[in-house]
């Protein structure tokens, strides 16, 4: 059974529970290569996610103007899919696998 946190999205607690931990919004970086081998991208998330566990500090996050918008809208869009589908949205924070534990994602309810 996976660990769940549930503190809010983007908030201090929740940083510091995927710190150094490979994402499910990153898998793309992690298992990325070329016919060379290793992609730039996965070299630099291995790099970023190893800074992170020694450091102790989490990577600064980018968010472009489409990230902020779905940020933004996220609430009216849960609370319109619960209206359409009848279905009750619960909001969690991030989840660590069970057996990998630099392995989580964070879902958006």
């Amino acid at each position: 059974m996976a660990q769940w946190i549930t503190a809010d999205q983007r908030t201090d607690e929740w940083l510091k529970s995927r710190l150094g931990c490979l994402t499910a919004s990153r898998a793309a970086d992690a298992f990325a290569t070329t016919k060379k081998g290793e992609s730039e991208a996965r070299k630099k998330y291995k790099l970023q996610l190893l800074a992170e566990r020694l450091s102790g500090r989490a990577a600064e996050f980018y968010v472009n103007s489409a990230m902020q918008w779905g940020i933004d809208t996220e609430a009216a869009a849960r609370e319109r899919f619960e209206e359409e589908t009848g279905q009750l949205v619960q909001e969690c924070g991030f989840a660590i696998h069970d057996s990998i534990p630099f392995l989580g994602v964070s879902p958006d309810g």
